[in-house]
């Protein structure tokens, strides 16, 4: 898979992907996911250097727990020893359906037990931590209203502004009534990555684009940097992508440096 030029320090603060329903980005994530969990750095998404150690608690709306076992065993993770070691929680909101409690409200104890470990054998103390929401858009339909929504969202927010700690949440950017949250949430997020359908003209082997924005957020800690001292620049870098049964592939289009961009 050729590199998306992510590095380590990337995965930090908010990590907002967007898609629409002419190029989803749902393959991006499990990507996302598998980068966040590869300690060795074998080349799962290059990052350099590997990322610390770090749990990922994923909040499963779109599909079930039982999906994700399938795709991230597909993409090279052994689910069932992430699951026993506590570096992978998955809170599968599909099945609180019944519970009799307003989902969200149910989320927000399960997050809190899941980030802070609890009960999880080998979760332990002092890893980071990968909150991960798969549709932050059916999210928000279960909130009780604005305020309920905005909060859960902040908590979002800021429990990756922690040492060692990101949250990665997908939304679709063609759902009107989503307009305002996404845009503040895309205000703080420190990388936002854009699925979108192919131009035309482009070649026909590729199933879409993929634009990869830095932004100046800061996150409490300066500038991203790596072991070496690199700094990301701001800008956008876009990127071709097409999708087999292999996993995605991507293709370097072109390069833009936005300094101006908060």
């Amino acid at each position: 898979m050729a590199l998306l030029g992510l590095t380590a320090a990337d995965f930090r603060g908010t990590l907002l992907l967007r898609d629409c329903l002419e190029a989803q980005g749902a393959f991006l994530l499990v990507q996302l996911i598998k980068a966040a969990l590869n300690e060795a750095g074998d080349g799962a998404m290059g990052l350099v250097p590997p990322p610390a150690a770090r749990r990922v608690v994923l909040v499963a709306a779109q599909h079930a727990a039982s999906h994700y076992a399938i795709v991230l065993r597909k993409a090279g993770l052994h689910v069932p020893d992430l699951l026993a070691r506590g570096r992978l929680v998955v809170l599968d909101l599909l099945s609180m359906l019944g519970t009799g409690l307003l989902p969200l409200q149910v989320l927000h104890q399960q997050l809190a037990a899941a980030v802070a470990g609890g009960g999880v054998a080998g979760s332990g103390t002092g890893r980071g931590v990968c909150l991960v929401a798969d549709d932050l858009s059916a999210l928000h339909c279960l909130a009780r209203g604005e305020e309920d929504w905005a909060a859960f969202l902040h908590a979002c927010t800021s429990l990756g502004q922690g040492p060692q700690c990101c949250f990665i949440g997908l939304a679709h950017a063609d759902v009107e009534a989503d307009e305002g949250w996404l845009a503040r949430l895309e205000h703080c997020a420190a990388l936002v990555l854009d699925t979108e359908p192919l131009e035309p003209g482009r070649p026909a082997s590729n199933t879409g684009r993929l634009a990869i924005t830095r932004r100046e957020v800061s996150t409490g800690g300066g500038a991203a940097s790596s072991s070496t001292g690199a700094v990301a620049t701001p800008g956008c870098h876009v990127l071709g992508y097409r999708l087999s049964e292999a996993g995605p592939a991507f293709l370097n289009h072109e390069q833009h440096s936005h300094p101006h961009i908060l």
